[in-house]
């Protein structure tokens, strides 16, 4: 990162520090659109089972766990891994369908963010290559594998958040051909909190739920208990549709959520 960006996210830095922070970039791309390159030979790609869990979670407890196993067992939920002479090069891991906050968060769960998407997108997440093989473009090669597998599946779409101090992830992500979809964005202080989230949906149809950290006074973002004159006093329903999700994140106070609410 160069000095002009540090010293740009700075504050952000700090305040990850004192509370919870997250700045994060979503990306998106059609499968078919990937930018991506070839696996090299002395590479081989492979879908870990639940079954082949087990010897990573021996091998590399500090990246796998039983938990993970658990998540693999019971979930919409994908591991796969680059390997190198037996030994784990790159891993990545996908879900699909509901995608809770734990799977997306930058290391504190209160920064976590849920997705909800659609049968033909898969949400990535937890990309890692190991220190001794950085440099070989492992990143685009798993990309690139990974979409293959998943296409087998219906999965046609891919679509992932990245942190916005990570210049080496997203320079790989515009290299391969992603699509920047909008940000989103959580401060919180003990009891102070503020959030921003992307226009919803993103990517046609994609849906961004809460931060675990927004304590904010917000209806849930894909309820329908209310009625459409009750989004409107929200200035969240701009569709035709009844059962249209709201399209925006904005808060309110108590004070002014009771205020617009005797105005409907």
């Amino acid at each position: 990162m160069n000095l002009l960006n540090q010293i740009r996210f700075l504050p952000y830095r700090v305040a990850r520090r004192i509370g919870t922070a997250d700045i994060s970039r979503v990306f998106g791309i059609e499968s078919s659109n990937l930018q991506a390159v070839q696996l090299e030979d002395q590479y081989s790609f492979e879908e870990i089972t639940s079954e082949s869990f087990g010897k990573l979670i021996k091998g590399y407890p500090q990246f796998f766990s039983d938990d993970q196993l658990t998540e693999l067992v019971c979930n919409n939920v994908y591991c796969f891994a680059t390997f190198h002479k037996e030994k784990v090069a790159a891993f990545a891991w996908l879900a699909t369908g509901d995608v809770a906050a734990e799977f997306n968060h930058n290391g504190d769960l209160q920064a976590g963010l849920p997705v909800f998407l659609p049968p033909d997108t898969g949400f990535v997440y937890n990309v890692f290559v190991m220190p001794d093989h950085r440099g070989r473009r492992l990143y685009s090669s798993v990309m690139r594998e990974l979409a293959g597998r998943m296409n087998q599946h219906g999965v046609t779409r891919l679509i992932l958040t990245t942190d916005a101090t990570n210049t080496s992830s997203l320079k790989a992500l515009h290299r391969m051909g992603f699509q920047a979809l909008g940000s989103a964005w959580l401060l919180r202080v003990g009891p102070f909190s503020m959030a921003r989230y992307p226009t919803s949906p993103v990517f046609g149809t994609v849906e961004f739920g809460k931060y675990t950290g927004d304590r904010r006074l917000v209806p849930p973002v894909r309820s329908r208990a209310f009625s459409p004159e009750i989004w409107r006093a929200f200035g969240r329903y701009d569709a035709p549709c009844a059962n249209a999700f709201p399209a925006r994140h904005d808060a309110f106070s108590r004070s002014e959520i009771f205020c617009k609410l005797l105005r409907v």
